[in-house]
């Protein structure tokens, strides 16, 4: 054997010296004789027994070493059982301790596990041969007890000669007589020789002591002579050379003997030795040749003293244990035949030899004396074995009468021919005889019998017994878990009583089952089973009830998510598809978990000895019984399936899969999402990023139903409440005509209008107040609804002459608390009643500036509640059928005329603009209810939104609580529906229909029907267009070219108009087409047109002759209109877009935006997906090339279709007629419906009627006007008091008769002034008094207190009022920025124009420079002033404002108090102050403000602190519980309390949450310390739902931010909280490991206490963190959120909101419980370290997000939808995710190539990336909240996402397919691909998820906010 074997105090390795050694160093005194006694023992092998025949030439190795151990070495031979049988059988246990402990009696086991696999780590290069084999040899499995075995008859001569010879037993004399060896050096021998060769050995008696005489032969010495080479060797030896010489301890001439066969003599020859032997003088003999077999011996004596060796049998056939098959009903004869070593007396053998048999029929088996034959055989047998005997004669006969059983065969003691030898023995043999299904006889065969177990009619069970040969019998029906007791075995059936059993559903077995064991005595053994099914006979054998799989893959069984359970095939065996991280360990479970929830211990297999069989050890080992996979599946396999056949307990694994389809697999999931998320993007801009060629204009829609019909369709669904839209306003009736005969008197069809604007036209005053689109419109309808009396109230503005017509009684309007007067006159004009209000407050405005600059300050507050109460007293005054509202502007007044009501109508020109004042504090709230003298109840539910007395939402929530939301109507078709996506208060209505503007134009006769046309292109207009486009160059003072590409923009300079755009591209454009020429002409408006006049004049210079530019009001020679090539309309945002009607209807084709009512005329439209400046100047150049690219014949035609387009003023008329009918209507239905009043209305309000004592202008006497009151009570929601409709009798509205018009002129007022009287008390600007002509009014007398209303009146002095204190607009009023844009502007041309000058990119950093001066003035950093109330704005006496800004205010008085912060301003100090420092764009309080963001990721990983990486369903549904109430009750909180309330108490709960974590280590009892972990997870739960309010909440004290600011900011809360998890995950995937690596139950227990300090710190930190909040948090959050009327119906007509809410539903129920399973994959590693594993962490969450957020933080300046799409387009990148993380397929990736490391990092690799897209897609799904709802909505929206989410987890966890694994959602490809494909939960999963991406882009891009 090769090794290393020596050790310290070793005998020597050469045998005498050894036994020298022995007795010099040891006690051989006998303590019981005194005397000396050598019992030493020696053996070949120890207890343990190694099995020498197991190895190469083992067997020969061991018979030497019997011979040396039996006769060379004095002592005691030590025998082992098993090695007379030759045993070779190893067990597989330790490749260290090398042992084989295999049963004389017959077991199956031992060939199961025969085949040894495990090697040897103490013998180098051991030698194993027949133990790696011996599973396959059946002699194994027989019994051992052969009396015929050759090592057996070989043992048994040597324990002879011993007792033949006593020097062999009891001489310890030994003395080396010579030796011929050689020394060599194996290679593990670590340089320790090795000696082979042959020796020659003395065994002989102490002389002196020792004397034998009397016993056996006496003191005969004995020769013995062997050798330990590995081959045969025949040695010749020089006698004359004592060193070479063999010496004998024989004289010479004596002939010697072999002892051992083949008793070979030898004559001695003279050699030069004497030895000198118990006193011999003899020369020595000398053997001179001999040959020696490998491993070979002999034993020498003189021939005289050899004693005949006795007979032994040497064989027997057919061999012991030896089975034979039987046939039913026939009687079984058995050949036999016994071999001996001498010839034998055949008679006394036959007469010797007996039977004993086991049968089920009793009878005996016996030999048949005629069949006997005793013969010589011709050949003796060759032995192969040193010293066997060899079979020299044979006894042969038939044994007869052997029924099916066990039989045994007795020899005793036969004797030799002539009984001079005997054999001395009793010896056995065993036969078995029996059918194919006698688990007697074959019990591997016959394990399993169909016919074992059967039913009797009584229902009872029994079993029909096979097993004649058994004496005893027990059962189990419950597969092993209990026995019955033994009973004897008589072959009749048993009949069973019930089964007895208990476990869990996976551990219940379908059918019935049991187990038979049998004993034999005859046998020794009862390892005889047998199996049986009742009624299994379609099905394969099973010799388990189920088989489960169990590993570190699924936590030994705890993990019961992942697929575990065996199943059996049509052939009985049972498989399993295995695909985990390699190389692995699993092992076999019979029952899997207990109902303890502990894994079963009693059926637990493994294959600890790596032979392929399973092994199943007692529980209480300390060996890991395991079945180890230490290979890799080759290549091109992937996984294995693992294989197990019950009936050899024999295990295969069978490399299956393809690790090229997991290749595929891998680039699907890496590349797809991604692509798609890029094709997506790719397909949103090739759809909507595109230049609308209109060639046509407008084109009517048209069905199967006739449009008469469908209009009188629409017009019935409107009638029955119905939703309503334009087209059903369409009479087909009436004709303009028609209607304008109703102006004659007496006519019952009129209707009399209110309308109240602040842009009119007094036409035959020539008075026209007219900036914009709604002053056209007022012209219009001027005009053109001669079919109704309008009482049409206007303010007087300064610097405009107005005549004296019919003074009326002033109106006494209350602001704060005080009356005041405004003064009132009529003039009639045709079917109008002008009411003209007349004030300081009013004449402050100009006829270029009729409206206040601000929206939110006291002064615009002031005018505004002045202008409302004026318009309410005006509807008092008149008998009104309807008020028609014109934008945010007099939305209060019907407010005033509660209880009652009137129907009302809203027209949106430009929503927009709002009309907004802060109402965040009790003060503000209460102040601005005062100004506007609305009762708080009323403003809180009509007028309040959120934190804002909003004018436009009073009017949005009159229409809905009066009218059922109808009324309201956009100017355009689209623009009704996106200011109804836009704007948040009108998400209350259900809708916004349209009333296109008509062309005031267009005023020919209109039909319903629209004809077709025959577009003809007028040739001799075209042929005049270039002498036309001459005069306009000329007038321009351009270069006069006639085929000039010439350019027109006329209109307003400002942001909405889109000006800077044309500033912007123009450069590029003009250098790139030297044919183009631009005109630009309009006022002024903001910044936008400011700078644009600038970059304009530069460009009038850089391109002399082709540019044009005048900022100011400009009256246009008409040919400036049919003269220009294109109009160019790029505005941000277009009502309807008058501009391009008039433009093109005189041959200017339109260059534009796609806004609006914009688009609808011919040209070339682009449409806007994003409101960024690059993307406006992209699509805007895309345009303006198009149009430059048509041909001169495409422009013609185009021209000659925009002639006719019709926008005719007879439609608008009728469906403002049908507007105003159906409001009327829906009115009194309202009314009827709502009988009973609101009681807080009507107590608020004060009613009016006929007993106030008011003069009502228009009051004729008769029943029919009288005054209606309605009902005193409405219901609680809604107000449905109404004003009384009536019939008009004339058409005079004046009180009692017709005042005319008066032609005197009075001269112009400055502000202040009043054009007809003064009154006590009032103090006016410079000029006259002037007499009013009411005289001497007793009205006047009442109200001599009154001042009239002006801005001094009212404010005074006073500079404490809250809506003074007002942040100020950024204007540049001292021109700061002007100045160093204009100075910029030397660099201009066409590239610098679009990126480095561009004017918005340009004025959004200034006003970011602007406003950060601002925050650190406010903090007090730098210098203080006074507040100003309405400080930034164009100067009111200014008729239109300077480019340069220097009419604003004084430059000095700016430069000193920039912000004017009030002289009692005392800025924020303490942890406030420090709060609002910024580091960067990120103030403190939202770094901490995101800490509650990241941490409330998910309340499932505060479980990862104590270890568990899963919940239990009942854990889930109490967490998942508290974490749904929670959600509510923050909630409620939060609408109730301030916000820092709900932003810093959550702090307190984290912190509890981490310190009760860190204290579970002290706590001594399990079940105490697992509740102390529940408490501390309902805490983080609790906390953790508050984190939406974190999100929607952050940043709150800033205004609107650009889209890449949101973008950035999300991306990096969103990475930290990435980089949380990951780190939580990390710490729960050690404790896991802990728990795999014990496999013992997830006890819940810490490492130790060094988790607490950690944990108290964080615990502390966190509550610092609250208390840091709750004291330094900005005003902002000091506030309750302000109501919002209607806001959870408003929610619901927010599409994007239930899809989102249906997003998170379908998101949780197939992903939430995947959701640990999915992260612990990315620690679940053995290969890759935690330190790999973190740089690619810190790589993909880190460097990638970093560089995605670079990257769309970029892409986002252009295309602010971007993320949202890309975040769209990626589809299911979480789904994804799950898909590798979760269903094995990427635990292994064996294609990566290196190590495994290699393929570990790479499959991590892969799932990093799909979470940095999955990141990616939840922050894309947030900016599409961002982007669609406010941050209140926002709040509601994710809370309520929350709570359905929540139960959304607690379905999936009860419901769900994968509720608690991967399942069929996330089959396992890593075998096959089809079946997971034919799984519908996979597809049902992947489309739900996609098809949360299908809704999302449906309404994204609809319900935008910032979307014109």
């Amino acid at each position: 054997m090769d090794g290393v074997f020596a050790a310290e105090l070793d005998t020597p390795v050469n045998w005498v010296d050894s036994w020298a050694t022995i007795l010099r160093t040891n006690d051989m005194v006998n303590a019981n004789t005194g005397k000396f006694d050598p019992r030493h023992m020696y053996g070949v092998t120890n207890h343990d027994v190694f099995r020498w025949p197991g190895i190469v030439n083992g067997t020969e190795k061991a018979l030497l070493g019997l011979y040396i151990a039996t006769l060379l070495l004095p002592g005691i031979p030590l025998l082992a059982w098993g090695e007379e049988q030759a045993f070779y059988v190893l067990e597989s246990t330790a490749g260290n301790y090398l042992f084989g402990r295999s049963p004389m009696a017959s077991a199956q086991a031992w060939q199961m596990h025969g085949c040894y696999r495990v090697g040897s780590e103490k013998y180098f290069n051991f030698p194993l041969e027949r133990s790696l084999g011996a599973c396959g040899d059946d002699t194994v499995s027989l019994d051992h007890r052969d009396p015929s075995h050759p090592i057996r008859n070989l043992i048994k001569r040597m324990y002879q000669l011993r007792d033949q010879y006593p020097t062999l037993n009891d001489g310890y004399y030994l003395q080396q007589l010579s030796n011929q060896t050689r020394d060599i050096y194996l290679p593990g021998s670590d340089g320790t020789r090795t000696e082979i060769g042959v020796w020659s050995v003395l065994r002989s008696r102490s002389v002196e002591v020792q004397d034998f005489t009397g016993v056996g032969q006496g003191n005969q010495s004995v020769w013995l002579v062997y050798q330990n080479d590995n081959q045969t060797i025949r040695l010749t030896f020089n006698c004359s050379d004592t060193k070479q010489a063999l010496l004998s301890p024989f004289p010479q001439g004596v002939t010697v003997k072999n002892l051992f066969f083949p008793y070979d003599e030898y004559t001695l020859k003279a050699s030069k030795t004497k030895l000198g032997l118990e006193g011999s003088d003899d020369v020595n003999g000398c053997m001179s040749e001999m040959e020696l077999p490998a491993w070979g011996f002999k034993a020498f004596v003189p021939k005289e003293s050899f004693v005949q060796p006795i007979p032994v049998l040497t064989k027997f056939l057919p061999g012991h244990d030896h089975r034979t098959l039987s046939k039913p009903d026939e009687p079984t004869r058995i050949q036999i035949e016994l071999f001996f070593s001498a010839e034998m007396d055949c008679q006394s053998l036959m007469q010797g030899i007996q039977t004993v048999s086991t049968t089920q029929d009793k009878r005996q088996a016996k030999v048949d004396e005629g069949s006997v034959r005793c013969s010589a055989l011709p050949v003796p047998e060759t032995p192969s074995l040193t010293g066997v005997e060899p079979g020299v004669w044979s006894f042969a006969a038939t044994l007869v009468d052997v029924s099916d059983g066990i039989h045994m065969l007795t020899i005793r003691n036969a004797s030799a021919t002539g009984g001079t030898a005997f054999t001395n023995a009793v010896d056995h043999f065993m036969l078995r005889v029996g059918e194919a299904d006698n688990p007697m006889i074959f019990p591997n065969a016959a394990s399993y019998s169909g016919d074992l177990l059967r039913r009797k009619e009584d229902g009872a069970l029994q079993i029909s017994h096979r097993a004649p040969g058994a004496d005893r019998f027990k059962y189990s029906l419950n597969w092993g878990t209990t026995y019955s007791d033994w009973e004897d075995y008589t072959g009749a059936d048993t009949t069973l009583p019930p089964k007895v059993w208990s476990g869990t559903d996976r551990q219940a077995w379908d059918g019935e089952h049991v187990i038979v064991q049998y004993w034999s005595r005859i046998a020794g053994s009862s390892s005889h089973a047998q199996h049986g099914d009742l009624a299994r006979d379609d099905k394969p054998p099973r010799r388990f009830p189920h088989m489960f799989i169990h590993g570190p893959f699924n936590q030994y069984g705890f993990d019961a998510g992942l697929a575990d359970e065996m199943r059996q095939n049509q052939s009985g065996i049972w498989q399993f598809d295995f695909m985990t991280e390699w190389p692995a360990q699993f092992q076999f479970n019979v029952w899997g978990l207990n109902p303890d929830g502990q894994p079963d211990k009693t059926g637990v297999f493994g294959d600890i000895n790596n032979d392929t069989i399973i092994d199943r050890i007692p529980p209480i080992s300390l060996l890991d019984n395991v079945v180890n996979v230490t290979e890799t599946p080759p290549s091109p396999f992937l996984a294995y399936r693992i294989i197990l056949d019950d009936g050899t307990y024999r295990l295969a694994l069978i490399p299956v899969g393809s690790r090229w389809r997991q290749l595929a697999l891998f680039l699907l999931l890496g590349l797809v999402p991604a692509l798609s998320g890029a094709a997506g993007t790719w397909i949103f801009v090739q759809s909507f990023y595109r230049v609308r060629f209109n060639q046509i204009g407008i084109q009517e829609r048209r069905g199967l139903i006739p449009q008469a019909l469908r209009r009188k369709l629409q017009y019935y669904r409107l009638e029955s409440g119905s939703k309503w839209s334009l087209r059903g306003l369409k009479p087909s009736a009436e004709k303009p005509s028609d209607m304008a005969l109703a102006m004659d008197a007496g006519s019952h069809n009129r209707r009399t209008v209110l309308i109240a604007t602040m842009e009119y036209d007094i036409e035959d005053w020539a008075i026209k107040i007219k900036i914009g689109g709604l002053g056209v419109m007022a012209q219009l309808m001027g005009k053109n609804l001669g079919h109704q009396d309008l009482v049409w109230v206007v303010p007087c503005v300064g610097g405009v002459d107005y005549p004296v017509d019919t003074p009326a009684e002033p109106m006494l309007i209350k602001i704060l608390d005080k009356e005041y007067l405004v003064q009132v006159q009529y003039h009639i004009l045709r079917n109008i009643t002008y009411v003209l209000l007349d004030a300081p407050v009013f004449r402050q405005q100009s006829q270029s500036e009729p409206y206040p600059a601000r929206m939110d300050d006291l002064e615009s507050a002031i005018y505004y509640s002045a202008w409302n109460s004026c318009i309410a007293e005006a509807i008092k005054r008149f008998r009104v059928d309807l008020y028609h509202i014109n934008d945010y502007h007099g939305t209060v007044a019907p407010l005033h005329l509660l209880p009652r009501t009137i129907p009302c109508v809203l027209s949106l020109h430009n929503a927009e603009f709002q009309g907004l004042w802060s109402m965040r504090k009790p003060s503000e709230r209460e102040e601005v209810c005062r100004v506007f003298n609305v009762d708080a109840a009323i403003a809180q539910r009509y007028v309040q939104f959120g934190e804002v007395f909003n004018l436009l939402h009073a009017g949005a929530s009159y229409l809905r609580v009066h009218q059922g939301g109808f009324g309201a109507v956009g100017v355009s078709k689209k623009y009704g529906k996106r200011s109804f996506a836009r704007y948040p208060i009108f998400w209350g209505l259900k809708e916004i229909g349209a009333l296109p503007n008509p062309d005031p134009s267009d005023t020919a006769e209109w039909n319903n029907e629209t004809p077709a046309q025959d577009v003809r292109v007028d040739a001799d207009f075209e042929a005049g267009r270039g002498e036309l486009r001459r005069r306009s160059q000329e007038w321009a003072g351009l270069d006069q070219n006639p085929t000039a590409d010439l350019f027109v923009f006329v209109g307003r300079w400002s942001m909405q108009k889109g000006v800077d755009l044309i500033a912007d591209v123009f450069p590029s454009v003009l250098e790139s087409n030297p044919q183009v020429q631009l005109i630009c002409i309009g006022p002024v408006i903001d910044l936008y047109g400011k700078f644009a006049a600038y970059k304009l004049e530069k460009m009038m210079e850089l391109y002399p002759g082709r540019v044009f530019s005048r900022p100011e009001f400009t009256s246009l020679p008409p040919y400036i209109f049919s003269g220009a090539e294109f109009a160019l309309i790029p505005s941000r945002d277009e009502p309807f877009g008058l501009v391009a009607v008039e433009f093109g209807r005189k041959g200017a084709l339109g260059v534009g935006s796609r806004v609006g009512g914009l688009g609808q005329m011919p040209g070339w439209w682009f449409t806007i997906e994003s409101t960024t400046t690059k993307h406006l100047i992209l699509q805007f150049k895309t345009a303006i090339h198009d149009a430059l690219a048509s041909k001169p014949e495409v422009r013609a035609i185009m021209r000659a279709r925009s002639s006719m387009q019709r926008f005719p003023v007879a439609q608008w008329v009728q469906d403002l007629d049908k507007l105003q009918s159906t409001a009327i209507k829906v009115h009194e239905k309202h009314v009827a419906k709502h009988a009973n009043g609101d009681s807080m209305v009507a107590s608020e309000s004060r009613s009016v009627n006929a007993a106030d004592g008011l003069m009502v202008p228009g009051l004729a006497t008769g029943p029919s006007s009288e005054i209606v009151v309605a009902p005193e009570h409405t219901t609680e929601n809604e107000d449905t008091y109404r004003w009384p409709v009536r019939q008009h009798h004339g058409n005079s509205l004046t009180p009692g008769h017709t005042h005319p018009s008066t032609p005197h002129l009075i001269s112009s007022l400055s502000p202040g002034q009043s054009p007809w009287t003064s009154y006590p008390g009032t103090p006016l600007s410079e000029g006259p008094p002037l007499i009013s002509p009411l005289g001497n009014s007793p009205w006047l007398n009442q109200q001599a207190g009154s001042s009239l209303l002006s801005l001094v009146s009212v404010v005074g002095d006073k500079k404490d009022f809250n809506l003074q204190r007002v942040d100020p607009f950024f204007t540049d009023a001292n021109g700061e920025y002007a100045r160093a844009f204009k100075s910029k502007l030397e660099a201009l041309d066409g590239k610098t124009s679009e990126d480095d000058l561009c004017i918005e990119e340009l004025l959004i950093k200034y006003e970011k420079k602007f406003f950060n001066r601002f925050h650190d003035a406010k903090l007090g950093i730098s210098r203080q002033a006074s507040w100003a109330s309405s400080v930034f704005r164009m100067h009111r006496s200014s008729p239109e404002p300077s480019i340069d800004g220097d009419d604003v205010l004084s430059q000095s008085r700016l430069s000193e108090d920039e912000f004017w912060l009030a002289t009692d301003y005392v800025p924020p100090s303490g942890l406030r102050k420090i709060l609002q420092r910024r580091i960067g764009d990120w103030p403190l309080y939202t770094i901490l403000l995101g800490i509650g963001q990241i941490i409330s990721a998910n309340s499932y990983q505060i479980t990862l602190l104590t270890g568990e990486v899963g919940q239990a369903a009942t854990k889930l549904y109490v967490v998942a519980s508290i974490y749904l109430l929670t959600s509510i009750m923050w909630w409620l909180l939060f609408r109730r309390l301030k916000s820092r309330y709900v932003l810093s108490f959550p702090f307190a709960f984290y912190g509890l949450a981490f310190f009760l974590i860190g204290m579970t280590p002290f706590v001594r009892d399990m079940k105490a310390r697992g509740w102390v972990q529940n408490v501390a997870t309902g805490f983080y739960a609790l906390a953790s739902s508050s984190g939406s309010l974190f999100f929607a909440l952050n940043f709150g004290d800033e205004g609107g931010a650009p889209i890449r600011s949101w973008v950035y900011r999300a991306c990096v809360i969103q990475g930290t909280q990435q980089i949380y998890v990951v780190a939580l995950w990390y710490w729960g995937s050690r404790l896991t490991r802990l728990t795999e690596a014990g496999m013992t139950q997830r006890s819940l227990v810490l490492p130790s206490t060094a988790i607490t300090p950690v944990t108290a710190s964080v615990a502390v930190l966190l509550w610092t963190v609250g208390i840091i909040l709750f004291v330094g948090l900005p005003d902002y959050y000091r506030q309750a959120p302000g109501k919002v009327p209607s806001f959870y119906t408003s929610l619901l007509r927010r599409k994007i909101v239930g899809w989102f809410f249906i997003a998170v539903v379908i998101q949780n129920y197939w992903l939430s419980a995947p959701y640990g399973r999915n992260w612990l994959y990315l620690w679940s590693s053995r290969h890759a370290k935690a330190w790999q594993v973190l740089l690619l962490v810190v790589f993909f969450f880190i460097g990638v997000w970093a560089a995605m957020l670079w990257v769309f933080g970029v892409l986002s300046r252009r295309h602010s939808w971007i993320l949202p799409v890309f975040a769209i387009g990626l589809g299911a990148p979480r789904w994804c995710q799950m898909l590798w993380g979760t269903s094995n397929i990427g635990q292994s990736v064996p294609w990566a190539g290196g190590s495994l490391v290699t393929g570990a990092l790479v499959g991590r690799s892969l799932w990093l990336w799909l979470g940095v897209l999955d990141a990616l897609q939840g922050v894309g799904f947030g900016m599409i909240l961002l982007q669609t709802l406010t941050r209140f909505h926002i709040a509601f929206v994710l809370i309520g996402a929350q709570v359905l989410g929540s139960i959304a987890t607690i379905l999936a966890r009860a419901t769900a397919p994968n509720n608690i694994g991967p399942g069929p959602v996330f089959p396992d490809f890593s075998v096959h691909v089809l079946p997971g494909l034919r799984q519908p939960w996979f597809w049902i999963g992947l489309f739900s998820q996609l098809f949360i991406c299908f809704g999302f882009f449906k309404f994204f891009r609809k319900e935008q906010l910032s979307k014109p």
